[in-house]
């Protein structure tokens, strides 16, 4: 991967920033910094401003790419004229779409029973986990748990997830564990559905997790991809370090025409 210089020099001279733009972000770690909770997360003023500005743009369309549900993404932007995909692509609601993956319904009822399950055995002597049923997938934060507990947690998560293994996936994040309808779908993937459906004519996906790889790599070839770490190997083309280099990357957006 490349970094902030050279995706800059690229954007420059690709001719990206004359064209009609799809700009694909993630939320937790590209648009606003990590938190002990994921209720506690917020986009810093100045970049809810640049976005709110690109909102506006005729040539560029925002989607805000989530493992969050769509309602709790567009509950803490809010930004009209934006399509937030939630359950990492299964759900979009936006300008002329409101759409759910027919495996995120069908997956809802499992999903809140492995919920309360987990719950039970992760209380009392396990820490501080969160289970949190987002509609059509399900997370496992540790984050801010001491890490001799993580292993135990990690074994209790393993075993109620192998009782449904079959019509679910495990994926690991950032002090997350995510347990996701298993079928070939990806955050890149309702990228390009949005893609279709706005006519636009160059795609832009940025994410910082290990969740957003399978867009990365829907993406190959057909988008510029960003992904939000200190380098390291990626099927991302670029890199940026934080989600402050990501507010640089939006306001150059924001110098276009």
């Amino acid at each position: 991967m490349s970094g902030w210089p050279k995706l800059k020099a690229h954007l420059k001279s690709d001719g990206v920033l004359s064209n009609n733009i799809l700009l694909g972000l993630d939320f937790d770690g590209t648009l606003a910094p990590i938190t002990a909770h994921p209720d506690h997360a917020a986009m810093p003023a100045d970049t809810m401003k640049i976005l709110s500005s690109l909102a506006r743009r005729r040539k560029i369309r925002i989607a805000i790419v989530s493992g969050r549900s769509a309602k709790d993404i567009k509950a803490r932007i809010g930004v009209p004229g934006v399509f937030y995909c939630g359950n990492h692509g299964l759900e979009i609601d936006g300008p002329g779409i409101r759409w759910t993956h027919a495996a995120l319904r069908r997956s809802r009822a499992k999903l809140a029973a492995l919920g309360c399950a987990l719950r039970e055995d992760l209380k009392g002597g396990a820490g501080e986990f969160l289970v949190e049923d987002k509609g059509g997938s399900l997370s496992v934060h540790y984050r801010g748990v001491s890490p001799i507990l993580v292993p135990l947690a990690h074994k209790i998560v393993l075993k109620n997830y192998r009782r449904l293994r079959g019509d679910f996936r495990l994926m690991p994040g950032k002090k997350v564990w995510e347990i996701v309808p298993r079928l070939v779908w990806s955050k890149g993937d309702a990228l390009l559905r949005i893609g279709r459906l706005t006519g636009c004519e160059k795609l832009i996906f940025v994410g910082d997790d290990r969740t957003d790889e399978e867009g990365f790599r829907t993406l190959r070839g057909r988008a510029l991809t960003v992904r939000v770490a200190r380098n390291g190997p990626s099927y991302a083309k670029f890199f940026l370090k934080d989600y402050r280099q990501v507010r640089a990357f939006l306001e150059l957006l924001a110098l276009r025409p």
